[in-house]
């Protein structure tokens, strides 16, 4: 996979998964919603159907909860303490 899309997946769900099967719902909407962009990017266009906004929906809040913690914590996130656990 892409570099970009792996660190975007891997901080997000670490950022606010609270377990790992919340880490791994997150990183499966924000992997989504990345092939969405990549999509529209180099495609022009995405399909639009229930599923594709139902998916970008669940991105935007992931993405506001993100953002959200972010600002909370006022950009001082130790990323190897959070992800490895020191």
């Amino acid at each position: 996979g892409d570099p970009i899309s792996l660190l975007i997946r891997l901080r997000g769900s670490w950022l606010i998964g609270t377990d790992a099967e919340k880490r791994k719902e997150v990183s499966g909407i924000l992997n989504r919603a990345y092939a969405y962009r990549s999509k529209a990017v180099h495609e022009g266009f995405i399909v639009q159907d229930g599923v594709a906004w139902n998916d970008i929906a669940l991105a935007q809040d992931v993405c506001a909860h993100i953002i959200a913690t972010v600002i909370d914590r006022e950009d001082s996130i130790d990323w190897n303490a959070l992800i490895l656990g020191s």
